[in-house]
């Protein structure tokens, strides 16, 4: 989810994770970019949660290259607490499984930092966690090693040490090149750890995600996400609701399925005759934003290839392929083996 015209913005929670890192830091390791100097930044921010993007990346390639360590991402997320998120962290501890702190994570990863558009994609047994980067700098680059480290060191806290030894990712893949020894990655990851992929995302089984949370608590719960909806909705307050119904919908068909009009009306806090009221006001409706929805996510399928039609079908909810091809030509006069190679010839029709 990224904003359509503001500039990025990004959660002061990052200086806080910033100042502690430096903190922890020995006297002589911290040279002359002192505490002082990031709290001094940070008090000036301090009645703003949110801060530009670029600031916290200024911040990030300054500690990164006065402390000499690119990978103070990695040593971050090794020493994280689900409290240091926020909000968001707080509802993380009271989920019920591993499987509900990725979707979380996915569906408000925009609250930490709006340049990060997080996909769930589910895989066989195996969920793939990706994050489109909009910013592609070196600092982002840490950042996104801090939300991966921050990943698996809050599953194997949230699991407790009873789980600790079977809670790893099976790969990691990162854009970037290693800022470090490869064999630091897998030490902290628990798996393979590949760069200069075409992605950033971990891989983590099933089995893994199913894992109980030990903290869960149902109704407070319930309590924190009515919260952070409200922060994200001040986020977004400017944004339809055809805008969030629409990722809200994307989110849940990759991890959940296609969700009703009424699941949907009840993750806005909503009555179902209220969002169909409020959608009509903005000359829409559920069926109509949900098939725009099914459109586009299956038009990427196809042109990238990655499944079966089958599995396309079955993701998007069709009742079976035939179902699907019918939509399909409905959209485009074209069937999908038709519709991939025309895009194709227009991707590879020589310039004039």
């Amino acid at each position: 989810m990224l904003p359509q015209v503001k500039s990025l913005t990004a959660s002061r929670l990052y200086l806080c994770m910033l100042s502690s890192y430096i903190e922890r830091l020995q006297p002589s390791s911290r040279t002359d970019y002192s505490v002082k100097e990031l709290m001094t930044s940070e008090t000036k921010v301090s009645n703003h949660e949110r801060i530009p993007l670029l600031e916290v990346e200024s911040f990030v390639t300054q500690v990164a290259d006065a402390t000499g360590n690119w990978t103070l991402g990695l040593d971050i997320g090794e020493n994280i607490h689900p409290s240091d998120y926020g909000i968001v962290g707080y509802s993380q501890m009271n989920c019920t499984t591993l499987m509900q702190t990725a979707e979380l994570a996915g569906r408000f990863g925009h609250l930490m930092n709006e340049a990060f558009n997080v996909k769930l994609e589910k895989h066989n047994s195996f969920l793939h966690y990706q994050i489109e980067d909009a910013s592609k700098s070196d600092a982002s680059a840490v950042l996104i090693e801090l939300h991966f480290s921050s990943a698996i060191e809050m599953a194997r806290f949230l699991t407790g040490p009873q789980h600790a030894q079977v809670v790893a990712f099976s790969e990691v893949r990162f854009k970037h090149s290693a800022h470090g020894n490869v064999s630091m990655y897998e030490r902290i990851f628990g798996c393979p750890v590949k760069f200069k992929q075409n992605k950033n995302e971990f891989i983590v089984s099933k089995n893994v995600l199913n894992l109980p949370i030990r903290s869960s608590n149902s109704k407070m719960f319930k309590m924190l996400i009515q919260k952070v909806n409200r922060l994200s909705d001040s986020l977004y307050g400017d944004a339809s609701l055809e805008f969030k119904v629409r990722n809200y919908i994307a989110t849940q068909i990759l991890t959940k399925g296609v969700p009703c009009a009424t699941k949907t009306a009840e993750n806005f806090n909503m009555s179902l005759s209220t969002l169909k009221k409020h959608l009509k006001h903005e000359n829409t409706n559920f069926t109509v934003i949900c098939d725009e929805v099914k459109k586009l996510m299956a038009l990427e399928m196809i042109i990238n290839q990655k499944k079966h039609l089958k599995v396309i079908s079955n993701t998007l909810g069709f009742s079976s392929i035939n179902c699907f091809h019918r939509a399909f030509k409905r959209w485009t006069k074209l069937t999908p083996s038709e519709y991939f190679h025309e895009h194709k010839k227009v991707i590879n029709k020589p310039a004039l």
